[in-house]
């Protein structure tokens, strides 16, 4: 029994000092992501892929996203311009019911997404996604549409604000 506590009294000391040390040192250490802050300009989603009226559903989700995760505000002039083409989206049946009709459907959204500073229009991220997931077959396109958006959003706001 007193080797155990000699063990603890070893180890709070060790503790104590090791944390001393921490508080003294200048070294700091962050978890607040990348260095991007301010504001960011979002136009209109450019719709380049077969799917009429995308580009409404996906624009909303963006701004959305980028509202919710508050760490960069949407502006109408902001201190980056996040330009989005959205290039391609598909739905197509995943699975079936034993009786042939469609169990999920899996809906694939591709983009280029480009962010520039609007100071001297740097780019700072230039990459092409694609996002997919797989809904019910009873929920709605429109639904789909506004689920990948969403998907889409939250890997934008990931590599934007989560960058090291």
């Amino acid at each position: 029994m007193s080797c155990i506590l000699n063990l603890l009294k070893n180890t709070g000391f060790r503790i104590i000092g090791l944390s001393f040390l921490f508080s003294i040192s200048s070294c700091v250490i962050s978890f607040t992501g990348g260095g991007i802050k301010g504001s960011v300009e979002i136009p209109p989603v450019e719709n380049e892929s077969n799917a009429y009226g995308i580009e409404g559903i996906i624009t909303s989700a963006i701004i959305d996203a980028f509202n919710e995760d508050g760490r960069l505000k949407p502006s109408d002039r902001g201190d980056y311009i996040l330009k989005i083409v959205a290039n391609d989206y598909k739905r197509e049946p995943s699975s079936f019911e034993t009786t042939g009709e469609v169990k999920e459907y899996r809906y694939t959204l591709s983009a280029h997404v480009l962010l520039e500073k609007s100071s001297d229009t740097t780019k700072v991220l230039d990459r092409r996604l694609q996002s997919v997931i797989t809904l019910t077959g009873d929920r709605d396109e429109t639904e789909g549409i506004r689920e990948v958006s969403k998907k889409l959003a939250s890997e934008i706001i990931r590599l934007v604000l989560e960058q090291w």
